[in-house]
């Protein structure tokens, strides 16, 4: 089954525009043991907690979503990137009639809509807690609490911390050729990623299977280049100039925005599983050791090397930009 490496290649009149560079698998020759140990991997059985109605949502808060600036909510075709508050119905700083005439405000594209304390709202803040359970639930399968994620090359597991995670400089996500690769991050308190720091995915996966589930609050730094679904249990604060591929949910609190892009991609068809969550997520090297955060080296393998990271951005100015 072919490949396809996502890059984000240009902005233009308000919509997120992909590029796919597809590359065929490897021939069974080509494979050897490596075939094996992907085997191996797809046995144990990985599944991704479902976000039900609060998946259609890009920003979804509790008591409010604020914005400052030219903050665009997108989705790829077919999907929404709806802005939704529940129980709460407080919206400020987006425009009222996008896409049109919107200038230095929030943009929520169509068909996307907001959602204020709605039949729609509520269901998806339902759901989240529900998603939210799962994540708390994951078998944590390395402890990571006291280390900055920064410079870390992660292959797919539960990432726990007991109290608070700091992400400064890049954090790579390796799914090892696995389109069904999760990866949650367990967070006791607080996340705090750095200004200018990044998460790309590598070799597989999508971002709809990568959670980030925060015990407080998260704040993400000015032209940082984010990727997965973020859920705080308090407020998420975007500083400037921040992209986000996935989803900021807030159970309980507010969402902070400052002229930022959310974009929501489709997923894998078989990423997203009901089942709840994933366990036995261990990490693989060649010699059948495990490693927390290990690089896997698969000799004689065809490299399948895909991104979800910003290497590639073009920008260029939509509406009122």
């Amino acid at each position: 089954m072919a490949r396809c490496n996502w890059q984000l290649v240009l902005r233009s009149a308000g919509l997120l525009l992909f590029s796919a560079a597809c590359a065929p698998a490897p021939a069974p020759n080509q494979c050897g043991a490596a075939a094996l140990r992907r085997s191996s991997r797809a046995a144990r059985q990985r599944t991704s907690p479902t976000l039900g109605t609060a998946q259609a949502f890009a920003v979804l808060a509790a008591t409010t979503v604020t914005n400052s600036g030219r903050t665009d909510l997108a989705a790829d075709p077919g999907l929404t990137a709806d802005l939704g508050v529940s129980p709460g119905t407080a919206v400020t700083g987006f425009c009222a009639a996008p896409p049109t005439g919107c200038g230095a405000t929030g943009v929520v594209f169509p068909p996307s809509t907001t959602e204020l304390d709605d039949a729609a709202s509520m269901q998806a803040q339902s759901d989240l807690s529900t998603a939210w359970l799962g994540l708390v639930g994951a078998t944590c399968s390395a402890d990571k609490t006291g280390v900055d994620l920064g410079g870390l090359t992660l292959t797919p597991g539960v990432y726990c911390f007991a109290s608070s995670a700091q992400l400064t400089g890049d954090l790579t996500l390796d799914a090892q050729g696995d389109n069904n690769a999760v990866f949650i991050f367990q967070i006791g308190t607080t996340l705090t990623v750095a200004a200018n720091a990044s998460v790309s995915l590598i070799n597989g996966s999508s971002t709809c299977n990568i959670f980030w589930q925060v015990g407080t609050s998260a704040t993400i730094g000015v032209t940082t280049q984010f990727l997965g679904n973020l859920v705080a249990l308090d407020d998420i604060t975007l500083q400037s100039g921040v992209q986000v591929v996935g989803r900021l949910l807030a159970r309980s609190g507010a969402v902070a925005l400052s002229s930022d892009i959310i974009t929501v991609t489709a997923c894998a068809a078989s990423a997203q599983d009901d089942a709840g969550t994933l366990s036995d997520a261990g990490n693989s090297n060649d010699a059948g050791n495990s490693s927390d955060a290990g690089n896997s080296s698969d000799a004689g393998l065809q490299d399948d090397a895909g991104s979800c990271g910003f290497s590639d951005l073009e920008t260029a100015d939509g509406p009122g930009r």
